[in-house]
């Protein structure tokens, strides 16, 4: 399975559409958490995780469709994972 980290911009975004952005992230298998050796961490506002057997289009496509579910536009990067350092996140 592969890692993604999805990063997103909502454009005109207002009062609440974090928290609505979040939930339809997780319905569509996002995390806001990330598991390092010895703990799990928490990501930085507007940062997702994704863990699945798709590739980096898949997850863009995923994470397009929670932006226009909240009626925006936005910008979106997901990069693929090849391996991750982590420190200094808050745990989870």
């Amino acid at each position: 399975m592969a890692s993604f980290t999805t990063q997103i911009q909502i454009h005109d975004e207002k009062l609440g559409d974090d928290y609505t952005l979040r939930d339809e992230m997780q319905r569509r298998g996002f995390t806001r958490t990330i598991k390092g050796s010895d703990a799990v961490y928490l990501l930085p506002e507007a940062t997702y995780n994704f863990v699945g057997d798709l590739d980096e289009q898949a997850v863009y496509d995923k994470a397009m469709q929670a932006v226009t579910a909240l009626g925006r536009t936005g910008g979106i990067i997901v990069t693929r994972s090849a391996g991750r350092i982590i420190g200094g996140l808050t745990k989870a």
